[in-house]
């Protein structure tokens, strides 16, 4: 068969839908040796909403995408670099009203009025803290046992996380990077 002959019967094979969190992610977390993700959604965020990711490289800028693409909410991924001006025009002409950042950046957002969820990597007023339990929830082994079979019902009974551990803070820079190596010093002096 001829270059041009393969080209003209070329055709992509495209499925009817498409879910990089579904598609891909749970397919690796298939293997229960391997760490999960787990997304509970209670961002008041939906299908087919739009929301401001503005994250520096931090794993929370992997997570924030995942967590959209779970729900079927188009991440709107941003530099941190932007002005106020910027993040205005992008919520105001994509419609966002989600929005991720990190707690420095939350000025940004001053005067959008617009955005039913803000999260922040850090604490910011009026913002909900990306990594902190809702008021009234504490960390316990009940907590852990009930997150567990949580993420067995609502995906798969072998993906569940096998370990979870529950801090007060993350360890994290002046500018509110986490330090990962901290975590993992950490780790390494508890498993000995």
């Amino acid at each position: 068969m001829s270059y041009d002959e393969l080209y003209r019967q070329f055709r992509w094979r495209l499925p009817e839908s498409f879910n990089f969190a579904s598609d891909v992610v749970d397919r690796w977390a298939e293997d229960p040796g391997k760490l999960a993700l787990v997304w509970c959604d209670e961002s008041g965020l939906r299908k087919g909403d739009r929301c401001i990711v503005m994250l520096p490289r931090l794993p929370q800028w992997q997570l924030a995408m995942v967590g959209c693409l779970r729900i079927g909410v188009i991440p709107i991924p941003c530099i941190d670099m932007l002005t106020q001006k910027d993040v205005r025009y992008r919520v105001e002409h994509s419609g966002a009203i989600g929005a991720i950042t990190t707690a420095a950046n939350t000025t940004k957002f001053a005067g959008l009025a617009g955005l039913r969820l803000r999260a922040a990597v850090g604490s910011a007023p009026g913002w909900l803290d990306f990594v902190v339990l809702k008021s009234g929830w504490s960390g316990s082994p009940a907590l852990a046992a009930e997150l567990q079979e949580h993420v067995k019902r609502t995906t798969a009974p072998y993906k569940y996380p096998r370990e979870i551990e529950f801090v007060s803070e993350l360890p994290k820079n002046a500018s509110g990077k986490l330090l990962r190596r901290v975590l993992r010093d950490r780790e390494y002096r508890r498993s000995g």
